[in-house]
């Protein structure tokens, strides 16, 4: 029970946090998006608990996985039809005609008409809405999985090398077979894409536990311990460095000055007059998103010294 009491606590207060960084930076609640990452955190995170507080073999897990994805896939491919002459998922995939799109107008609708708020990513549908977090929630129990493994204490070094890596290598293959009939697709969250994903994950897990775990190589090599330290501080304070990264992003946006007799963003300014001076190229894009990351990552190096971690 106080697990559970637990968990629904941290859900509220993801949630909580979700509105908060949604109605910045005027705080106006009229159109609110209540899909987005963080609520497909409070979701699948709060789902995958309830799950992994009733069962921990893997072979259920597994099964639970199984019948998710298999079951997306049924439910994208399967026609309804709808009053007059309005039809779903035909085409396969169409983008605005598909159950999980039909999904996402509705949660719009009902929000819009209970408490005035609510809108989508996109105006049709939402890449983090609800039906699609389905196959989210057999993400989140993949990695459930590897981190069972890699707790195992029956498990030698090379077996919880070779486990993450031999499943990966069946998921990515299973993914790209998969998507000769269920395309990966991000935005759907496309069962082939889940374990298309999921495998590139289980193969980087096993190559870094490989590399640091079992032969240390933080310890011998600077180069790797300069990798591995700004992950470190990251990972250790990774909701601050969301929540700043995305309100930073939405006030950079919403602050206005003038520039060359035109009124533009604030981000747009700190472009146009740093990397972007000259002409605006794939690389001085990337250089600015290499920048933002480094402006982001300084509060998380300042707690990481004072050693602060904030939990929900």
């Amino acid at each position: 029970d106080s697990l559970a009491q637990g968990l629904l606590r941290r859900s509220i207060n993801l949630f909580l946090l979700k509105i908060f960084i949604a109605a910045l930076p005027t705080f106006r609640f009229r159109r609110i998006r209540i899909f987005g990452v963080l609520f497909r955190t409070v979701l699948c995170s709060l789902m995958a608990g309830l799950i992994l507080m009733r069962t921990l073999r893997l072979r259920s897990l597994l099964m639970i996985i199984g019948c998710l994805l298999a079951a997306y896939n049924a439910v994208l491919r399967i026609p309804f039809r709808l009053s007059g002459k309005t039809s779903l998922n035909q085409p396969f995939l169409d983008p605005d005609n598909n159950l999980a799109a039909f999904l996402d107008r509705k949660v719009a609708l009902f929000f819009h008409g209970q408490l005035h708020t609510g809108a989508l990513y996109n105006v049709t549908h939402d890449p983090e809405g609800l039906l699609s977090s389905a196959s989210a929630l057999a993400t989140v129990l993949i990695r459930s999985c590897a981190a069972l493994v890699m707790r195992d204490i029956h498990l030698t070094p090379a077996g919880k090398f070779l486990v993450p890596a031999l499943a990966g290598a069946n998921s990515l293959g299973a993914g790209y077979l998969w998507h000769r009939t269920f395309p990966i697709n991000k935005n759907l969250q496309t069962s082939s894409y889940v374990l298309s994903s999921a495998g590139w994950s289980l193969l980087s897990l096993a190559v870094l536990y490989l590399l640091y775990d079992v032969h240390q190589f933080e310890q011998r090599s600077r180069i790797a311990h300069s990798i591995a330290r700004p992950a470190y501080i990251f990972g250790a304070n990774a909701l601050v460095a969301y929540a700043l990264s995305i309100a930073v992003h939405k006030i950079g946006r919403f602050i206005h000055v003038r520039h060359q007799d035109h009124s533009i963003s604030l981000r747009t300014f700190a472009y146009r007059t740093t990397l972007g001076r000259r002409a605006s190229t794939p690389l001085s894009s990337l250089g600015f998103a290499a920048a933002y990351a480094a402006l982001i990552f300084l509060p998380n190096l300042f707690l990481w010294y004072r050693k602060i971690f904030v939990k929900i």
